[in-house]
């Protein structure tokens, strides 16, 4: 009985935490990953593990200022790997957090444009109100004015609120700021925003990694 008792209780936190997963817009393939799980094999790759673990460690605090953190660099390297471990990190310590690529959120609002009585204003709101933002493939989204003010309403409404967003891009640092533009780089550089550069190549074959 205490056996049962026992597979039961596991059974139900485990799925309490795929609920809360699915909620946070976690990629299912990403469920696994953990900072744990995250091997190193160059200096670079073991800072940029300990940069992203430290702003999980710290989180209470940075979340106080709003510092954003900026994972940079091309496909393969691990940038998804080490967002999810961060989210799943913040999930446990009960922070509301949500995750999602940058085309899909923006179409989740350009959706509310042919909806009665649906309001863009509320999605935007749902958007800056997380504790924290994931959005991962910056970058990648057309780049028509439309979406680049879209993206720019969600990145500046959570620096005016205080809010903390990491952004994971294929894109270099350098390039960056061609895609978001000075305004927002400046803005999620403010108080201490970090940049993360996955300057290795794809780790892809090699092991685990996004």
């Amino acid at each position: 009985e205490r056996r049962a008792a026992e597979a039961c209780g596991a059974e139900a936190r485990r799925r309490e935490r795929a609920a809360r997963y699915r909620a946070a817009g976690l990629p299912l393939r990403f469920w696994e990953r953990d900072f744990e799980g995250y091997r190193t094999r160059t200096p670079e790759q073991r800072k940029a593990l300990a940069t992203v673990r430290r702003y999980a460690e710290q989180f209470a605090t940075l979340a106080e200022r709003g510092t954003c953190l900026l994972l940079c660099g091309g496909p393969g390297t691990g940038k998804t790997h080490l967002a999810v471990a961060l989210a799943k990190s913040l999930l446990e310590e009960g922070y509301d957090v949500r995750y999602g690529g940058v085309r899909p959120l923006l179409r989740e609002i350009r959706e509310t444009w042919g909806m009665p009585g649906a309001r863009e204003s509320e999605v935007l709101g749902r958007l800056i109100a997380h504790d924290l933002l994931i959005l991962d493939k910056v970058g990648m989204q057309f780049g028509s004015d439309a979406e680049l003010l879209l993206l720019f309403d969600v990145l500046n409404g959570r620096y005016e609120a205080l809010r903390p967003t990491v952004l994971a891009s294929n894109l270099s640092v350098e390039a960056l700021p061609g895609c978001l533009g000075a305004r927002l780089m400046d803005r999620l550089r403010e108080n201490g925003g970090v940049v993360v550069p996955f300057t290795w190549a794809s780790e892809r074959g090699v092991r685990r990694a996004a």
